[in-house]
């Protein structure tokens, strides 16, 4: 079995790492990047099979993700089955930081033990999971992370919003849509409205423009409205969005205003041509640059529709 050579101290194996007190083993593992991949895989997996729990110890949760770690390093396909198998471990720490890497492997194989562990009764796992399932990008997750839209942790359901967003399935898009009027949480709301945006939810353009006109919403979540806004190419949003620009006096505002003009550059509506030039000038210097990009924008789109118009 290879040898893990520190910069000080005894070689140790990566089996005995686990019971080393020394606080250099969590980065023993990274020194295995200097041998090859193949020699030193199965060592490594072995610090995870190996386990010393039945003696009424848990293994030390940093040991565990400095293996992964490198395991994820190493990037070999041959891991993904042990790691699978280690999820059964009883420490739950252990347990979610598995779970979390194996959705970096892009494997499949871990889809359906990552679909159980959304039942499991430790939040912190249910998490874990649900930000695997993201990662791995297998629509198979979809129906379930809706169902766990409802868990009764709060980050997990957090969790389950941002995986759905980066699976891209529109089915998710109703869900998330009630779930915006519902959750009054500002971190959640948040959450939402990215995956929304990520979905390409215009079915939530009314919602998007009810938060951006609502003075007392969470300053983040209106801002990323507006930038949904832009992206989801709606124009109904262009009077909206140029009362952020024309009403806000407020210092705190000027985010507001330069991403309203920004979404308005990216809708494309000349309409708003003529109330942006007013603002070519404003005091903010990033207000001016949001301004003049977003003119030279739609002065583009006014020139080829009216030549378009001309053929």
């Amino acid at each position: 079995m290879n040898k893990i050579t520190f910069l000080s101290g005894p070689e140790k194996t990566p089996l005995e790492l686990k019971n080393t007190a020394d606080p250099i083993r969590d980065t023993a593992v990274f020194f295995s990047m200097a041998v090859n991949a193949a020699q030193i895989i199965e060592p490594l997996i072995a610090v995870l099979s190996a386990s010393n729990e039945h003696k009424g110890n848990k293994m030390d949760v940093n040991v565990v993700s400095s293996v992964v770690s490198a395991l994820r390093e190493l990037n070999d396909a041959c891991a993904v089955e042990p790691l699978i198998a280690a999820i059964e471990r009883r420490d739950e720490q252990t347990r979610a930081v598995i779970a979390l890497s194996l959705g970096s492997f892009g494997d499949t194989r871990a889809v359906e033990p990552l679909l159980n562990l959304l039942h499991d009764g430790e939040p912190l796992i249910r998490r874990a999971a649900a930000c695997a399932l993201g990662d791995l990008g297998d629509r198979r997750a979809v129906l379930p992370l809706i169902a766990l839209l409802t868990d009764p942790d709060f980050e997990t359901r957090g969790s389950a919003i941002k995986a759905l967003g980066l699976l891209g399935d529109r089915r998710a898009i109703e869900p998330l849509c009630s779930l915006l009027q519902q959750d009054q949480i500002p971190c959640r709301r948040i959450f939402i409205v990215e995956s929304l945006d990520r979905l390409g939810a215009t079915q939530a353009v009314d919602s998007l423009i009810a938060l951006l006109q609502d003075p007392l919403e969470d300053d983040e979540v209106r801002a990323l409205s507006i930038e949904a806004l832009g992206h989801l190419g709606d124009k109904c949003a262009v009077p909206f969005l140029l009362a952020v620009i024309t009403d806000s006096v407020a210092d705190d505002a000027n985010e507001m205003r330069w991403r309203a003009a920004v979404a308005l550059g990216q809708l494309g509506d000349p309409r708003a041509i003529d109330t942006l030039s007013r603002y070519r000038t404003d005091p903010e210097p990033i207000m001016r640059m949001a301004v003049i990009a977003a003119l030279r924008q739609l002065e583009i789109i006014k020139a080829v529709e009216a030549v378009a118009e001309n053929l």
